[in-house]
């Protein structure tokens, strides 16, 4: 008799297309993150997974990983999503911080591009405080 296997829809927020995958039911969340670092990329420390219905809506974390797939909540009759992503993710820049310097503070550098054309003669496309 062959072995029990789910088929499961992968995504990461390192990958813009999904993995369709199969793997057994008696297999741990733990083995399962380490076969997931081929795919997706992302190391298991980095990885958090969730559990999503067919219609994309959440079910649960997947926190325990000595349990196996089948006793985390998976079923064959309901496709599963597993979504990964690494917090450490540069696809969403909104939430990295950014320097921010004032015109004026940036005008009185000596070492910036804008000092360096004025002190060349060269056109600045766009000086902000000339506009002012």
């Amino acid at each position: 008799m062959a072995a029990k296997v789910f088929n499961l829809t992968i995504t990461s927020d390192l990958r813009q297309y999904p993995y369709k995958k199969r793997y057994p039911t008696s297999m741990t969340l733990q083995e399962l993150k380490e076969l997931l670092q081929l795919v997706v990329g992302s190391s298991i420390e980095c990885m958090r997974t969730e559990l999503y219905d067919k219609d994309g809506k959440f079910v649960s974390s997947l926190t325990d990983d000595q349990t196996t797939l089948e006793n985390l909540g998976m079923t064959d009759r309901t496709p599963t999503c597993t979504l990964l992503y690494n917090p450490i993710s540069y696809g969403n820049v909104a939430t990295v911080g950014k320097y921010m310097i004032s015109e004026e503070k940036y005008d009185e550098r000596k070492d910036s591009l804008r000092a360096w054309k004025r002190r060349e003669g060269l056109k600045i496309k766009y000086d902000a405080l000339a506009a002012t």
